[in-house]
């Protein structure tokens, strides 16, 4: 319910272990959400958004994996996540029949293992990209393609909130990592780099393409919609430590300027493309 993989064949072996054995959703204490896997239209086919970008620090919010397949397998073992071993997950995958011939297909010279499952998942997001939104076509001349409301709201992110200092690029985001005042112990980029105070509970700033329908919002799923995320902003974080951001504190925005800035998130979302599921190997 918090992070699954729809059509996933692991999900169902996650949700519903053998006899015996780990692999159901536990408690939410320790999730940390990983940010939609977004790439915009145009971008090489190697190089993917948050995962976007192959020269990225790190793809899930504290950082500590550096590529698409290390992050594949993170939620698959994580307690909070599907909390399912990954030598068990080796084994209920290398049990169905129906991999039996896709996996050599597909990494011939190599076993069915945490590997190439990882390669499986990571090509597949390669593949889940982001199209062309209404704020791209108002760049391109199209002013209409966003209404009043949401330029204001462009203005107010830019000069007010100070929001492209973070989330700048065509990705609207900067791929760096902050402590922005959200509540909590997690240490974040802090648990990766201990030796190093100013990145304790910094997490990375996502990309804000298609952020309308990624809800709930910030590491820890906190913020239930992107109006909870901007009154965040507003007050200057939820929680003021040594380590929040400079750029983090109080703005003193008015009732519309804040339903503007939303209405600016929301150009930034592309229409939904349908996609069909595959028939799973059993």
């Amino acid at each position: 319910p918090f992070l699954t993989c729809a059509g996933d064949p692991l999900q169902h072996a996650a949700v519903h272990p053998q006899p015996g054995e780990r692999g159901g959703h536990a408690g939410l204490g320790t999730l940390h959400r990983v940010n939609a896997v977004t790439q915009s239209a145009g971008q090489p086919a190697g190089d993917v958004d948050d995962p976007d970008d192959p020269g990225e620090t790190g793809r899930e919010g504290g950082g500590r994996a550096t590529t698409l397949e290390e992050q594949a397998l993170g939620p698959i073992a994580a307690a909070g996540e599907m909390n399912l071993p990954l030598d068990q997950m080796e084994k209920r995958v290398q049990a169905v029949p129906g991999y039996a011939p896709l996996f050599p297909a597909a990494c011939p010279g190599e076993a069915v293992e945490r590997k190439t499952v990882a390669k499986a998942i990571a090509t597949f997001e390669r593949t889940v990209v982001s199209g062309e939104a209404p704020f791209d076509r108002c760049v391109a001349g199209d002013t209409a393609a966003i209404s009043d409301d949401g330029k204001h709201g462009f203005v107010v992110f830019n000069a007010t909130g100070a929001c492209s200092t973070r989330h700048s690029g065509w990705r609207f985001t900067d791929d760096s990592f902050y402590d922005v005042g959200v509540s909590g112990d997690d240490m974040g980029r802090g648990k990766v780099l201990p030796g190093i105070a100013m990145v304790a509970h910094a997490f990375k700033t996502p990309t804000l393409r298609d952020v309308a329908r990624r809800f709930p919002y910030m590491h820890d799923g906190s913020e239930a919609s992107l109006a909870a995320v901007v009154d965040l902003y507003d007050v200057g974080g939820r929680v003021l430590r040594e380590t929040t951001a400079a750029q983090v504190r109080p703005l003193g925005l008015s009732a519309d300027d804040k339903s503007d800035v939303v209405a600016c998130l929301d150009t930034l979302t592309a229409a939904p493309v349908a996609s069909v599921l595959p028939t799973l190997p059993r």
